[in-house]
């Protein structure tokens, strides 16, 4: 019995899923991926091509089994069943996962990326490579570094400055540089998984949000919000995480077919959130939504060093820094 064995058939009740051993199969060997977004956002549009593409690499000896909006856990709990090897594989953000190495969490910083092309050239690159290495370190193999999209803030009313967060309650995810920079930008961030993104607003829990326009839609959240304001503040990143420890179970050829169905799982989740960005767009106005194009983005601009500065308190200074070099 193996470390992953092991941890399946002796972890604690609650797990439910997430604990479960595998069984033994004659000819294929099925894989979990679980991702907190749902079916039709932009990363769950991408896993079903990520599953097809693994069985085709490696002639149906490997399979997958996809899990959408959080089936299997949150996004903290998804992480670490990677880590101790009880679920094989995640698609998630880089935003939703506090017990990140802090120069993953700095990822999800505001204002790093002058756009998306930018973004995507970082990561293909040494941004890209640095991190995977970084993850590796603690137990996660990077299948690709896909797209949860740019984020842009949602509403009942208009935010076109900063001053217009002031006192704002607004959902962030469960990530500390979140409520640092959003702090720093006036508003009052409160944490919520996205899974209780809905009833969180009904109730008054908070009165805005922030997400990716292929996630607004996906959620619905027309007449609990009115007005997406383009606020274009952060390009969301998302690793294709695969257990190190189940990994070293499998032949090269297989988790050379994993690397090669990641890098399509990839670009689909890049290429969705291009579509999303004009046709979602458009379905929201067509829903009742008012978009809010003509953001200060100036004002903006100008609160980037007290949100570096903020960010930096849970990162380090060095840490950030080191990212900015990267990516520059």
């Amino acid at each position: 019995m193996n470390r992953r064995q092991f941890l399946a058939t002796s972890a604690v009740a609650g797990l439910g899923l997430l604990s479960a051993p595998f069984v033994a199969r004659a000819a294929t060997r099925t894989l979990r991926i679980c991702t907190t977004s749902a079916e039709n956002s932009t990363m769950g549009l991408a896993l079903p091509r990520f599953a097809a593409a693994v069985s085709e690499l490696t002639g149906g000896s490997l399979g997958v089994e996809v899990f959408y909006s959080s089936a299997l856990g949150k996004a903290p709990e998804l992480y670490q069943a990677v880590l101790d090897g009880t679920l094989d594989m995640y698609f998630l953000s880089v935003d939703t996962v506090p017990a990140l190495p802090k120069p993953i969490l700095a990822l999800a910083t505001p204002f790093l990326f002058q756009d998306r092309t930018f973004a995507h050239a970082a990561y293909d690159g040494a941004l890209g490579k640095a991190s995977s290495e970084i993850l590796a370190g603690v137990g996660i193999e990077v299948l690709g570094w896909g797209e949860n999209g740019t984020r842009h803030m949602t509403a009942k009313k208009p935010i076109r400055t900063p001053a217009d967060l002031v006192g704002l309650k607004l959902r962030v995810p469960e990530a500390p540089v979140s409520m640092a920079a959003f702090s720093a930008l006036g508003a009052v961030p409160t944490v919520v998984p996205f899974v209780e993104l809905v009833p969180k607003l009904k109730d008054g829990l908070v009165e805005a949000q922030e997400n990716p326009i292929g996630n607004v839609v996906s959620a619905k959240l027309e007449g609990l919000q009115t007005h997406i304001s383009l606020t274009a503040h952060t390009y969301s990143s998302a690793a294709l995480g695969f257990s190190a420890e189940i990994a070293a179970e499998l032949t090269d050829v297989e988790r050379d077919a994993l690397h090669k169905a990641g890098k399509i799982a990839v670009q689909v989740s890049r290429d969705e959130n291009v579509n999303f960005d004009s046709k979602g767009l458009a379905a929201m106005v067509a829903n009742g939504w008012t978009v809010v194009d003509d953001v200060d983005h100036a004002s903006f601009a100008a609160k980037i060093d007290d949100v570096f500065a903020a960010v930096s308190e849970v990162v380090g200074a060095d840490t950030l820094a080191g990212i900015k070099g990267l990516i520059s």
